[in-house]
């Protein structure tokens, strides 16, 4: 974004010498804008009493993310301001803070809203009208007794996990759209007027390619290794008659609907909504929920696929929950989280990621691909949790799937980026 390689470079920049006035200044010092010589903080405190513009790059030793999290960047904030405003009178100093309380708070909201989505289907199950969608778990399809066994288990697996993180930069890309700035880059799947949302854009067309080749996957082999082990479609979790398919997508959207409404009990008693750091979940303006329905049936694909593949093919016969769980996690987000260690891994030693760029547009920068992966790996590993609950509760992909679609749907286009001046 600053056009150089490094983040080190930035005061030597185009950008950096035109925010400055002249190139190489130190960080963390004060300038006149223009003038390079190095201000104490008394005479920081005289020129702005002057009116003279003052400069400073603050450049802590943290990546992006992390400055929506840090004390320090938070001081910086503070200090600068209460030297330009204040006269450097501030009463408090500026390492006093305490929104990280407020992190915490918003924090146990962000995680009430996902523990409340299970019990409370669970308790709705016991409706007489829906009860009827329980059915006995089928038996997993996955043997892993012999030596043969296990070496073709996990040579599928770890095929399943390549996918997206070959993927994802790709994709995704550079999904900026901001109407106000006149500014939109180039994606695969570009913003429009009926998908508005870039970021959402690269995530569905992610799911869309991925969920197709996880689906040829297990079909091949089901038909290849699972019905030669007696597997057949009832051990697969998909038989269900039709008013049970529509109960369950009821059902899903009762819990969908109660779920939301808390955010809207926070949002209306405490002004706040579900957060921590970057992850996020907000109540819905009128025009997003138009927009989460155009979104919603790419969600509800890739979620009954993966509820399918976790639990008919990731889930081990004879293996417990302490194992199949772990899996399943395993399964959803290893691939992806390999891609970010490596990227930070190389980050942190260089300078510079392991993959600074993203295929398309060529040579544009794949930084806000990396910090929107976070949220991969903030939610995949959620999606598996419940719908292995939901599964082994009712026996079939169906209700877990409509909820994880349409809970996953929400956290994707409510947050704050993803829509900045695009709608």
């Amino acid at each position: 974004m600053w056009q150089v390689s490094t983040a080190s470079q930035i005061n030597v920049s185009k950008i950096g010498i035109a925010g400055m006035g002249f190139p190489s200044a130190e960080y963390q010092a004060y300038y006149v804008f223009g003038d390079n010589k190095k201000l104490t903080n008394e005479e920081a405190i005289a020129a702005t009493a002057e009116g003279k513009p003052l400069r400073v790059i603050y450049q802590p030793e943290i990546e992006h993310p992390k400055a929506h999290f840090s004390k320090v960047a938070v001081a910086y904030i503070v200090d600068f301001f209460s030297t330009t405003l204040k006269g450097g009178k501030e009463t408090l100093p500026a390492a006093d803070q305490i929104w990280p309380w407020k992190q915490f708070f918003t924090g146990l909201v962000l995680a009430g809203f996902f523990l409340f989505i299970i019990p409370f289907a669970f308790l709705m199950l016991e409706i007489p009208y829906f009860k009827t969608i329980i059915k006995p778990e089928p038996t997993a399809p996955s043997i892993v007794t012999t030596t043969k066994d296990k070496l073709i288990y996990w040579i599928i697996f770890v095929i399943c996990l390549l996918p997206a993180p070959l993927l994802y930069n790709w994709t995704v890309g550079y999904p900026i759209g901001i109407k106000s700035w006149g500014r939109f880059v180039p994606t695969v799947f570009p913003l429009s007027n009926s998908f508005q949302l870039p970021v959402v854009n690269g995530v569905v067309l992610l799911m869309l390619i991925v969920g197709a080749i996880l689906l040829i996957a297990f079909i091949l082999t089901y038909f290849i290794f699972m019905k030669k082990n007696g597997v057949t479609i009832d051990n697969l979790g998909v038989k269900l008659c039709g008013a049970d398919i529509g109960k369950s997508a009821l059902l899903a959207l009762i819990v969908f609907l109660a779920t939301y409404f808390l955010l809207v009990i926070s949002n209306f008693f405490f002004l706040s909504d579900a957060r921590f750091w970057v992850f996020s979940i907000k109540t819905l303006t009128p025009i997003k929920f138009f927009i989460l329905l155009k979104y919603l049936p790419f969600f509800l694909f890739f979620y009954l696929i993966n509820i399918l593949l976790l639990n008919s093919f990731t889930r081990i016969r004879g293996a417990g929950e302490w194992t199949n769980i772990p899996l399943m996690v395993i399964a959803n987000v290893a691939g992806l989280a390999v891609l970010t260690i490596l990227d930070y891994i190389w980050l942190f030693k260089t300078g510079v990621k392991l993959l600074p760029y993203v295929p398309f547009p060529p040579k544009t920068t794949s930084a806000l691909a990396g910090i929107l992966l976070w949220n991969l790996l903030f939610i995949l590993p959620i999606a598996a949790i419940t719908g292995r609950l939901f599964f082994r509760k009712t026996g079939s992909i169906w209700l877990g799937g409509f909820v994880n679609g349409l809970i996953v749907t929400l956290f994707a286009i409510s947050n704050t980026v993803i829509s900045a001046g695009s709608i």
